[in-house]
């Protein structure tokens, strides 16, 4: 049970800004909204180590924590869920006893960051290393993911000169105060180990220990990874600075996953003949929408997709396979306009447009979250249908997707199992109400995309590849 609340606070692009320059980690994930939304996150995420330094800060100013505790002290930070731009987060405390204390960031009920202070003796073994290749923070601007897949020893040298910390020591006096200004630059430091060296572009920074040692007075850093196990994308590491040494526990994650490529659909499935097919997929430009617009251009299908942010994505679609791509934000527009943009002849409407659901804070049920799966899946679902049909008496077959989560009594997300439950149910009334149109309801099982793909896998998968392609065959009825 969390207890005493000490602090509240947000942060906005200003700050994440201000972060970059002051730590020198100026990976995408923190700024670049449309790299954030192909992350397992989906949208753009605080530097952990930014939120570490605001709840020390916020406890040093409050009296909780002083000068002496950062000695014979081991300081534990576990990240255990990302921290959003603008969201409200809360440092509370625990748990206290003679050997530690706990306190936790949190948003709602849910646990963000864990920090734990437990007095022990600090005990460091520092080796000494030859041959670290040199680094200049600050002056690097795109991730260098420098990772050796042999698991071999690497060791580097961080020259911090470039950094500026001015926002650190202006923002947070108290650890100013407490540690000195070069502790805190190679605290802040930390956070460009991982997300700019090492795992490095594709990282999670998922723990550290640290411990304030008054006689390491370098001035470089030296961060030695000691162990990559590449089959779980684990990579421990040791990072020994100026009045503080860490070590480092993150993930290293997969580049996001890219559609299939024709000649791989040419390869794995048997060739179809759809030239006669006109076909609308709503979210094609990336996931799943994106696997089946490849699959049916493949087999000749004219193919319109839509998309809302991810242009990049939709345009290389177009370009390599010769689809017809339209914006559409399902959550702010007009379906008559995006129906108009459409050729007469649209015989197949696949719906794929969803909000982020997967990345869960609470297990309480929020009816502002059902409200917004409602709108996406049965609202806009049914007036975009509606005026699709009204105009096109082409119209023959519906794509209407979920997950065989349904299956499982999916509590983890109840808003989103409640909603798609409603839009099959809507699916059946419709197909009794308009008996010339097939409604294809499937509950597809968990296939390789951006949101789960958790190993090191790029590309679609073959056995994806098969299933889909078994799926629209089905759908098809060819």
């Amino acid at each position: 049970m969390h207890s005493e609340i000490f602090s509240y606070t947000s942060f906005n692009e200003t700050d994440q800004e201000a972060f970059s320059f002051s730590s020198g980690d100026f990976n995408p994930l923190h700024a670049n909204f449309e790299f954030a939304r192909r992350s397992k996150t989906g949208e753009v995420v605080v530097h952990g180590i930014h939120v570490f330094i605001w709840a020390i800060d916020s406890l040093l100013s409050r009296g909780v924590l002083n000068k002496e505790s950062f000695s014979q002290t081991r300081i534990i930070c576990k990240f255990k869920k990302p921290v959003f731009l603008f969201e409200r987060i809360t440092l509370v405390q625990s748990l206290e006893n003679e050997n530690k204390t706990v306190f936790f960031v949190t948003k709602d009920s849910s646990t963000l960051v864990r920090i734990e202070f437990k007095r022990e003796a600090n005990i460091v073994r520092q080796e000494t290393i030859k041959n670290a290749r040199k680094y200049y923070l600050g002056k690097i601007f795109e991730p260098l993911s420098l990772i050796a897949s042999d698991n071999e020893q690497q060791a580097f040298e961080l020259d911090l000169r470039y950094l500026d910390n001015s926002y650190l020591v202006n923002t947070f006096p108290h650890l100013y105060s407490a540690l000195g200004s070069k502790t805190l630059s190679h605290i802040a430091a930390l956070s460009s180990a991982v997300g700019m060296i090492a795992p490095g572009r594709h990282s999670l920074f998922t723990s550290f220990e640290l411990n304030i040692l008054s006689n390491i007075h370098q001035k470089n850093a030296i961060l030695n990874v000691k162990n990559y196990h590449p089959d779980f994308g684990l990579l421990k590491m040791e990072y020994s600075g100026f009045g503080m040494f860490a070590s480092l526990e993150a993930l290293a994650l997969p580049e996001p996953t890219s559609p299939p490529e024709t000649k791989q659909v040419y390869q794995l499935l048997r060739k179809q003949n759809l030239r006669d097919e006109k076909v609308l997929i709503i979210g094609g430009s990336r996931g799943i929408g994106a696997m089946i617009a490849k699959i049916l251009s493949a087999w000749g299908a004219k193919v319109f997709i839509t998309y809302n942010s991810g242009k990049a994505d939709a345009d290389k679609l177009s370009i390599d396979a010769n689809i017809e791509i339209i914006h559409f934000d399902v959550s702010n527009s007009d379906p008559k306009s995006l129906i108009k943009k459409l050729p007469l002849g649209i015989s197949s409407f696949f719906y794929f447009a969803t909000p982020k659901i997967f990345f869960r804070r609470t297990q309480e049920f929020h009816i502002d979250k059902l409200d917004l799966f409602r709108m996406f899946y049965i609202d806009m679902f049914k007036k975009i249908f509606l005026e699709l049909y009204a105009r096109n008496s082409t119209l023959k077959r519906i794509f209407y997707p979920s997950s065989t989560e349904l299956d499982n009594n999916y509590t983890e997300n109840k808003e989103y199992t409640q909603a798609k439950l409603e839009g099959e149910e809507m699916c059946k009334l419709l197909a009794t109400k308009i008996n010339s149109i097939n409604f294809f309801v499937p509950r597809l099982p968990k296939i390789t995309t951006d949101q789960t793909n958790w190993v090191n896998q790029n590309n679609t998968s073959d056995q994806d590849i098969l299933y889909l392609g078994k799926l629209l065959e089905e759908c098809f009825e060819i």
